[in-house]
This record gives structure tokens, sequence and C-alpha cells, in this order.
């Protein structure tokens, strides 16, 4: 047979083969016998063959009815069992060959059914094959895009090593921010603009702009100010990318932004750490989706550079301002003052110009603290240090000196505008409000255009200093000698 049917052999099937060797072997047999045998017997033999012949199309109906649709299978059955009518069969043959053409059609459509299942069983072996290929091709993908990110993340070492060496050599804020932000431009090539922000409660406050092309003041004026991308991420205290931003009126207005806070990490009283948000690092592009999460990730390892760049900067500073300045009244301490003095001394020797000296000593301090406590005294050394610093606008240079005891150095005045100055300020002590009256004894002296010796300066200060609280207190004595 050729059915043509895809997926099977399109010859003679095994079961038809067989079924046609049978019929001729049985007609070999009866051909043999056929002359001895009597009228009767030769009757019963035709019996057997037409019954034989009719097994040999049922045989032939089942083995199509594999390979065929349901209805031609049924209709080669019908036709096996007409052709074995037609040669004579019994009732009891005729029974038989309905039982087996229904056992032919069952037999047929299991087959089918089979065959369709496992065409069905192929073809959801081959869809999981092509969704694992694909599978397999996206992790590929994957995996190449983190190659060539750790690619540039290497290439950009170089670049964060100098940065880091850079930094630590820097001790102001204003360095360090525009440090950080050429990196910022460097390491983020499609930002055109890079700001950095400190966080002053719930405000921020620009520190520094860089851009890559000139700022006209007006840019600069627009870009010093903070928006509603920056004031969240101050809140949130997350980094935020944001490919495709409102767009904006100004030449460098942003349509893509990424923006990362500044954390410094602070120990709190029982050795618990808590993180505190010091500012914003943000960069940003005038083209819409410019800026991508590798941009954001560069700006993270800024970030953290530049949070602990600046808290040391702030620490340096800190230190710095505890040698510099009295922690109690806000003045210069006297190792400042000190070392300010020879300084401001040689500066007058080569103007040839005066300088003049006042210290101060609050009258009775001692009393103040047996009295009333050292938190009136320490209130009463903070009104008088209040006084003093009124006149530094003027160019002097006050410090406190030692306990209840202070120093001014006023460059370029002659000796009238110094025993000015030296009497208002002992006027204006008296007159000064609070819980405990003060009064202040003042020695004046001042040098010659000239060479000054700041040591010989200081002795005749202090000698007047020391005239003024013998003679009475709450007085100025100038001294009566020049260095």
């Amino acid at each position: 047979m050729g059915s043509g049917m895809p997926g099977h052999s399109n010859g003679p099937s095994a079961a038809f083969l067989a079924a046609i060797s049978a019929a001729g072997q049985t007609l070999l047999v009866a051909s043999i016998v056929w002359v001895g045998m009597t009228e009767t017997a030769r009757h019963d033999l035709l019996l057997q063959l037409a019954a034989s012949f009719g097994m040999v199309v049922l045989v032939a109906a089942a083995s199509l009815a594999g390979s065929l649709p349901s209805l031609p299978s049924l209709a080669l059955g019908v036709a096996g069992i007409l052709l074995a009518l037609a040669q004579g069969f019994p009732g009891a043959y005729g029974v038989g060959a309905l039982a087996a053409l229904c056992a032919a059609w069952i037999a047929g459509t299991t087959l089918r059914w089979r065959r369709e299942q496992s065409d069905r069983h192929f073809e959801d072996l081959a869809a999981a094959a092509v969704a694992s290929a694909i599978d397999r091709e996206a992790e590929n993908e994957s995996a190449l895009r983190r190659i060539q990110a750790l690619e540039a993340s290497i290439a950009q070492m170089p670049a964060l090593e100098e940065l880091a060496v850079r930094l630590v050599a820097l001790t102001k804020e204003s360095e360090v921010a525009e440090a950080i932000l050429d990196a910022a431009l460097v390491l983020c090539p499609r930002a055109s603009v890079a700001r950095i922000f400190t966080a002053e409660g719930s405000a921020l406050r620009i520190l520094s702009v860089r851009c890559r092309e000139p700022l006209e003041e007006a840019d600069r004026e627009r870009l010093s100010k903070a928006d509603s991308i920056d004031l969240a991420v101050l809140e949130k205290r997350d980094p935020v990318l944001v490919p495709n931003a409102s767009p904006g009126e100004g030449r460098f207005d942003a349509r893509s932004v990424a923006c990362t806070p500044l954390l410094e990490e602070e120990e709190r009283f029982g050795g618990t750490r808590e993180s505190t948000c010091r500012g914003l690092l943000r960069i940003q592009a005038v083209a819409a989706g410019a800026l991508g999460r590798d941009d954001l990730e560069n700006l993270n390892i800024l970030a953290s550079l530049a949070a602990v760049s600046l808290q040391n900067t702030r620490l340096l500073q800190r230190v710095e301002d505890l040698v510099i300045f009295d922690p109690l009244t806000g003045l210069h301490t006297m190792r400042y003052f000190r070392e300010r003095f020879p300084e401001e001394a040689s500066r007058a020797e080569r103007s040839r110009h005066p300088l003049g000296l006042l210290l101060f000593d609050l009258d009775d301090f001692k009393r103040i603290n047996d009295t009333r406590g050292h938190l009136a005294g320490d209130e009463a050394l903070v009104r008088f240090a209040g006084l003093l610093q009124a006149y530094l606008r003027n160019g002097y240079i006050a410090a406190r000196y030692g306990g209840d005891e202070f120093a001014m150095l006023l460059p370029e005045r002659h000796p009238g505008a110094v025993r000015e100055a030296a009497d208002e300020i002992r006027e204006r002590t008296a007159a000064l409000a609070g819980d405990v009256p003060i009064t202040t004894s003042v020695g004046i002296a001042f040098s010659s255009p000239g060479p000054v010796d700041p040591d010989g300066l200081l002795k005749l200060a202090d000698g007047a200093l020391y005239r003024a609280k013998r003679e009475g207190k709450n007085r100025v004595v100038l001294s009566e000698a020049v260095p």
C-alpha cells in the first residue's frame, strides 16, 4: 500500500504481507488435496477457504487502520465483511467477522492516538529545546554585559586611585568638592553638568558646580538651586536615576539625572553607629536617556569617597579651630596670638607704621567665681568676649590670653586711636547688661616706627595693666616707655 502519510513508510505493511502469504499457503494446500476429495469434503473446504479469505481481508483492514483515519478504516472492515458473506459465511463466521472488525477499528484508533501523542511529545521537546536555547542566549548576553562592566571598572581603577591619593592631600571642603566633580565628568562622559550640595537640616546649599562648557552668570544662578529630585534624595537617602526628567528652559537644564546622597557614619552614645546625610552628588545631561545604571554606580563610588574626604576636612577644621579659637569665648587662643604677634610686628616694621597692644583683666573675677559660681564666671567671660568681637571688623586681633585676661593687637593705629579704643571698651564693659556686673582694667603699649620687639611690647603692656589694678581697677593706664 502507498498511504503517503507523514511519519510512516509508503510500502505495504508487515501485517498485510503476512495475510497474503497465509492466503497463498491455503490455496496451495487446497490444490494438492482437491482431486482426492468427495463432494461433501470439497464443499466444506470451500467454506474454509472463504472464511480464510474473509479473515485475510479483515487482517488487511486492521493493518491499514493504524495509518488511516477511523472512517476509512471502518469502510475497509465493512468491505471485508461483505466479501466474506459473498463467499458463503455461516452466521457464526459473520459474528466473528464483526467482532474482528470492531477489534480492528479500536486497534487502529488506538495506534493513531498514540502516534498523535508521540508527535505532540516530540513537538513539546522541540519547543523546550528552543526555549532552553533562548535562555542560554540571554544568560550569555547577561554574562557578556557583566564582563564588559567589569572591564570598564578595571579601566577606571587608575583614575579612582589617582583621585584617592589626591583627596588625602586636600584640607578644604571646596578643594575636595572640585576634585570629586572633575572625576565625575571623567567617569561619566555622557554627563554635561556635575554638582555637589551640602545639607543644612532639610535644606541644601550648593558647594561647587562643574560644567563641560563655560557657565554664564544666569546658568550658575540656576544650577546653584536644588530641585524636587535633590530634595527627595535628601529625604529618602537613596540613589536615584531619572532617565527622562521634565525639560526646563535653561541651557543646561536636565533631561537625564543621576543623584546619590553623601552618607557619613557617626558613632553615637553607647557605641551604636548611625548614618547621616551630609549632602548630595548629582550629574545631569541635556539629552533624555543619556545616563544609565553604570553612571549611577560610578556616582555611588565617588559619593563614598566624597563623604569620607569631606568628613576628614571637617574633623581637621575642628582640630584647627580648637588650636586657634577658644571654645568658650570664640576668640583666638593665646597660642595663636603668640604666633600671630611676630608676623604683625614684622609687617609694622616694614611699613613703618605703629602697632598698638591692649591687655585686659576683669576686675575681681575670682570673687565672682567664689560667690556666684563658675557658670556665672563663664557667662561674664562670654559677655566681655562678645564686646571685643565687635572690634574685629576694624582689622584688630583679639584673643583670650589666659583665665580672665584678654589681649588685642591694633595694627597701623597711632597712640591717640589706641587710647581712644581702650577707653571705649572699658566704658562699654561697665555698661554690659547681665546678672553679674563686671569692669575691666586696661594696660596700653605701642611701638614707634622702626624695629618692633614683640616680647618687649608685651612686658610694657603687662606693666601698665599691673599699675591699673594697683591704682584702683576699672581704669586705663598707658605705658610710659616705648620698646
